[in-house]
């Protein structure tokens, strides 16, 4: 060596600048690390936004915006409460039908408990009847006989037997006033034609609760098929209101996806690529995807110069020691001299020009480790010996 004391010294430097590339290679690979892992953590985030907005879109375009699903929900609670009114007037009617019902069946028990008196009275008229002709023909007979009488003393009554035929008239007469006054006697104390006329009016009564309960029994009928019919329409409010419950919420939900569709649209849009694709295509999906195409291309482009720097500095250290000894003249191996001294430039360009698409400050350090190890590499160039020697 020419300088060997120079030598030594820009030995020592290159040594201080591969700790250095060491020190930076391992926050690179942290770094390096930590950026990957964000850069994937993004790339997911973005990567389910996107299928989200997708999930979404087909979504709404199947259910329909929440504009009609609305009108749909208007309409049904529309019929829904026209047909709750109709139920509320039919439930009030059955209730006033039903009470007059059981204050008609509480008349009617009632009643019931008098048929058993006046089906003895209607069971009696016809031999009160039957008395009442009797007596009549009685009467009849003992008119016939007093003017058959009067007949019979009128035509044949003679001088002689005057007295004697006025004597059997006489009797005659007072049989028949007795009789009478026996027949108005009866008929004061038993009022037969009373009876007969009460019973009459008894068996209307009958006829007439005959005929009430008919009446009700049609109105139990009546109530029977209304419980029914209120109960038919009870069920198809329930039915209704389902429906609208179901409708509600498939609306809430269609309004809740609409709002996150927009969340999704303007977080999508924050990334100035994809905003700029979306105003151009129209298209935010697509904007999207091709941003997550662009952004993983970039992301690998990134890592892999990442990871050549660290193995550049890494390269670079390990020349670097192994070019010390033989500085130090520890080795008398020429090549072990120039060697490590050449690849220490090559390692450190290669990192310099990583570092420059990277547009890594770090570009400083290996232009640095550069140019010392060419300094070096005149220091110690012109002692190579000739071939021969």
């Amino acid at each position: 060596m020419k300088h060997p004391a120079l030598a030594r010294v820009f030995a020592v430097v290159l040594c201080i600048f591969a700790v250095l590339m060491l020190l930076n290679g391992t926050l690179i690979l942290l770094e390096t690390r930590r950026d990957h892992r964000d850069a994937v953590r993004a790339y997911d985030l973005l990567s389910s936004r996107v299928d989200e907005y997708e999930t979404l879109t087909k979504k709404l375009e199947e259910e329909g915006p929440s504009d009609r699903k609305q009108g749909e929900l208007d309409a049904l609670q529309k019929q829904y409460n026209k047909d709750k009114a109709a139920h509320q007037t039919a439930l009030a009617a059955y209730t006033a039908t039903r009470g007059g019902l059981k204050q008609g069946q509480e008349a009617m028990a009632q009643a019931d408990g008098m048929m058993s008196a006046t089906g003895m009275l209607n069971m009696a008229k016809p031999a009160i009847q039957s008395a009442v002709a009797e007596l009549t023909e009685q009467i009849y007979a003992m008119q016939d006989q007093a003017l058959n009488m009067y007949a019979e003393f009128d035509i044949n009554l003679q001088e002689e037997d005057y007295e004697a035929a006025w004597a059997r008239l006489e009797a005659a007469y007072t049989q028949l006033e007795d009789y009478g006054n026996y027949m108005n006697q009866s008929a004061g104390s038993v009022n037969i034609n009373g009876m007969l006329s009460q019973v009459d009016t008894l068996a209307a009564g009958i006829d007439a609760m005959n005929a009430g309960k008919d009446q009700l029994q049609k109105l139990e009928l009546q109530v029977i098929r209304d419980s029914i019919d209120l109960s038919l329409a009870k069920a198809d409010l329930e039915k209704q209101e389902k429906e609208l419950s179901d409708t509600r919420a498939v609306l809430n939900e269609i309004k809740a996806d609409e709002r996150r569709l927009v969340s999704l649209r303007v977080s999508l849009t924050a990334n100035e690529q994809i905003k700029n694709e979306f105003t151009r295509s129209g298209n935010i999906v697509s904007a999207a995807k091709n941003e997550m195409v662009r952004s993983e291309r970039a992301e690998r482009k990134t890592l892999f110069l990442k990871l050549a720097v660290c193995l550049f500095f890494f390269l670079c250290a390990c020349m670097a020691f192994l070019g010390m000894p033989a500085a130090f003249e520890k080795k008398k191996s020429r090549k072990m001299l120039i060697l490590p001294v050449v690849l220490f430039a090559g390692f450190a360009g290669l990192a310099n020009a990583a570092n420059l698409l990277l547009e890594s400050r770090l570009q400083y350090l290996a232009f640095a480790g550069l140019l010392f190890a060419l300094i070096q590499l005149i220091t110690v160039l012109p002692r190579v010996p000739a071939e021969g020697e």
